[in-house]
């Protein structure tokens, strides 16, 4: 590159480079680079065209989406006084719920969300009928990822 071949920047040079440049630290977020937005829009473009051939209202289209939940799981960043010098570390936990919503276009009719736990029968369920839960739930010892 031209430069000095024993280069050492030191933290404060660092600092300030990313500083000039607009260099900053972000958290990956969604799965916007895992699709093919090329053949999302072409199936847009076949689902809109299959609505208008079938007469289909909002009434009638439905849509699924299921994700997970890690109802344990703790924040990654935490926020430290001025004389802490580091904050201590925690083995994540995978305690994960998987959670399917579905509804219709329009909003107006809307499905028992889906939960899938490890347990058959878990405690928080001991006095519990089942069928009176606002969510339908199912067990399966192996999460699929």
């Amino acid at each position: 590159m031209g430069g000095q071949e024993e280069f050492k920047a030191s933290t404060g040079w660092l600092k300030r480079f990313k500083t000039r440049y607009g260099i900053r630290m972000l958290t990956t977020q969604g799965e916007i680079l895992s699709g093919c937005t090329e053949s999302a829009e072409a199936f847009c473009l076949y689902f809109q065209k299959f609505v208008q051939e079938e007469n289909l209202s909002l009434d009638q289209i439905y849509n699924a989406d299921e994700t997970g939940l890690y109802w344990k799981c703790l924040p990654k960043k935490t926020l430290a006084a001025g004389n802490e010098k580091s904050a201590p570390g925690f083995k994540e936990p995978k305690e994960r719920l998987t959670v399917m919503c579905c509804s219709n276009a329009s909003g107006i009719h809307k499905l028992k969300p889906v939960v899938i736990g490890k347990s058959k029968k878990p405690r928080a369920f001991k006095n519990i009928v089942v069928g009176d839960l606002p969510v339908v739930y199912y067990s399966q010892k192996k999460q699929l990822l």
